[in-house]
């Protein structure tokens, strides 16, 4: 019963563990790109980003599928928790999983932090001349989640400057 079910999580682990580990590739091109300011560079990579990203997409629909295959412990909400409720060993699996499961959480993480870098560094211009102009704007964000007061400049860039 469970063993075609364990392929099945094994295969998934291995391919969502090779498309985590080429958008981390990927996003550390994106960095580079970004410090040595290769606009072009930049744009392919995260071209590719984005295409890699819709794949991870269709991962969260096989993991359902997984979930609620007939085959699947009836325990557990998650593939490692199904994969412990098994008798037997299956402790190298259950590590694999946690292991790829931080590094999509890790690659989630950096994937969010570059876009907000790269809204930042395309807004960077705009905010420049609205601080040298002295312009009313609204800040980016606020700490307690207060509505801000326009203040002159452009909010972050303020507090970094």
């Amino acid at each position: 019963m469970s063993h075609a079910w364990t392929s099945q999580v094994q295969d998934y682990v291995d391919e969502l563990g090779s498309t985590a580990k080429q958008i981390d590739r990927l996003l550390k091109q994106c960095r580079v790109d970004t410090e040595s300011v290769k606009t072009a560079e930049l744009q392919a990579v995260m071209q590719q980003v984005s295409e890699q990203l819709a794949t991870l997409e269709e991962f969260v629909a096989r993991r359902e599928d997984l979930l609620e295959s007939a085959d699947a412990p009836q325990s557990g909400h998650t593939l490692t928790a199904k994969l412990q409720s098994l008798e037997g060993d299956h402790r190298p699996l259950v590590e694999r999983c946690e292991q790829v499961s931080r590094l999509v959480a890790d690659v989630n993480h950096r994937a969010v932090s570059l876009f907000v870098c790269q809204f930042h560094l395309a807004e960077f211009g705009n905010q420049l001349i609205r601080i040298v102009a002295g312009e009313e704007a609204k800040g980016t964000y606020t700490v307690d989640g207060r509505d801000s007061e326009p203040g002159p400049g452009g909010g972050l860039l303020d507090d970094v400057a």
